[in-house]
């Protein structure tokens, strides 16, 4: 995908994005969640949106609010999903697709709790696993990490944890 090589969205060189890139089973349901053969990226309504995702079967979606963000695949399966662009505002805290995030590959430059300071990012991803991630989280601009991994069950161990920047994180219950 063009966009994603070049670093740049939307033809913008505007700003230098990384991307974001996680792991996805897509049968992995609760009550509520999406079909066997979806996913819904866990975008907060008051959030700001203008990235491309490549959904890891040769398709991609451009995003730009947040009830956009489903995906039918042909058939179920574990996808690798990849975000590049501004993507300021994700908490699974009350998603029903929350099974089905099994890893975080690179945080990238994604803003989880930006524009305002949510919290629950992760709440609820019981088979979610960072251990082979491979950057540091961006925390500039968060002032809590309230319930972050909360019924992370799965998760053990967060790869380069003891280089994310908690200085101004008040709440890290």
């Amino acid at each position: 995908m063009g966009a994603l090589l070049q670093n740049t969205v939307f033809g913008k060189n505007e700003k230098k994005y990384k991307p974001f890139i996680s792991i996805w089973k897509t049968d992995n349901i609760t009550s509520g969640s999406t079909a066997s053969n979806q996913i819904k990226l866990p975008l907060y309504f008051s959030g700001s949106y203008n990235f491309i995702v490549d959904w890891g079967d040769d398709t991609s979606s451009t995003i730009t609010n947040f009830n956009s963000a489903i995906h039918t695949y042909s058939q179920p399966g574990t996808y690798v999903v990849t975000i590049l662009g501004k993507c300021e505002g994700w908490s699974f805290y009350g998603s029903n697709d929350r099974l089905k995030i099994l890893s975080i590959q690179r945080w990238g430059s994604i803003q989880l709790g930006l524009p305002i300071n949510l919290f629950g990012f992760f709440s609820g991803c019981s088979n979610l696993t960072l251990s082979t991630v491979e950057d540091v989280l961006d925390t500039s601009g968060y002032n809590t990490f309230y319930a972050m991994f909360m019924g992370c069950k799965s998760l053990t161990t967060i790869n380069r944890i003891s280089e994310w920047d908690v200085s101004k994180i008040s709440n890290m219950s």
